[in-house]
This record gives structure tokens, C-alpha cells and sequence, in this order.
């Protein structure tokens, strides 16, 4: 009996499409990182945030700025920053919407001016 060296073909080869080396889009060759998928140092950070570099640091060392360090550097992943953004975001909603509710009248100040309304509506004056 004779022993064939071929390799074996799948009987279903054909159902499977190739998988592309490289990801669609991109062109041939190393596969470099985006910019924006780096992390932060506390330089460029500062610079994104219109603050100084030593703010970011004093962040991250208190641990509101949650972070890594690479030796004696310091970075700041992309997806802490955007947490902290969106945190930042919803604060200041949240203390917008808070002013609004304290510029109008309380409820018992609703209540107390409806109740002077129907009483002035309902009050019949007398005739002269």
C-alpha cells in the first residue's frame, strides 16, 4: 500500500472565505497604533485639558485620575480620560439642572401662590 505525502483537503474549503492578512482598509506593512489609542502623558493631557501638567500629576497621584506608570513616567490610558470627561460632563449637568430647580419656586411656594389665586377668584367683592 502506497502512502501519498499529499496534504488533505478539506471537503468543505471552499464554504469558508480566506481571512485577509491585514485589515480591510489599511495598506500592507507594519501595523502602526493611532495617535488617539496611545496613552496620555501628563504634557499632552494638560494640553488637551487647558491645565498644567503638574495638575494632571497631582490627578493621578491622589487617584482621581486613574493612570500607569512605565518606569518613572507616567500615562494615562485613553479610556480613563474619556471616563473622566464623561464624569466631568454629567457633574456639570447635573449642577445645571440644580440651579434651574433652585430659580423656581418650591413646591410649597407653587401651592401657596395657587391656593392666594383661587382665593382672590373666588372672593366676591361687595358693590358700593
Amino acid at each position: 500500500m502506497a502512502i501519498s505525502h499529499a496534504s488533505p483537503v478539506h471537503p468543505h474549503s471552499d464554504d469558508f472565505p480566506e481571512i485577509p492578512s491585514q485589515p480591510v482598509g489599511q495598506p500592507p506593512g507594519p501595523r502602526v497604533l493611532d495617535r488617539q489609542a496611545r496613552p496620555f502623558t501628563p504634557e499632552t493631557l494638560g494640553e488637551r485639558w487647558g491645565c498644567s501638567a503638574e495638575k494632571v500629576r497631582q490627578m493621578f497621584h491622589s487617584g482621581e485620575l486613574p493612570g500607569f506608570r512605565l518606569g518613572k513616567l507616567i500615562r494615562i490610558p485613553m479610556i480613563e480620560v474619556e471616563r473622566y470627561e464623561c464624569a466631568q460632563t454629567e457633574l456639570e449637568m447635573a449642577m445645571k439642572s440644580s440651579a434651574i430647580e433652585e430659580s423656581l419656586p418650591s413646591r410649597s411656594d407653587a401651592a401657596r401662590i395657587a391656593g392666594d389665586i383661587r382665593r382672590v377668584l373666588t372672593t366676591r367683592v361687595p358693590r358700593a
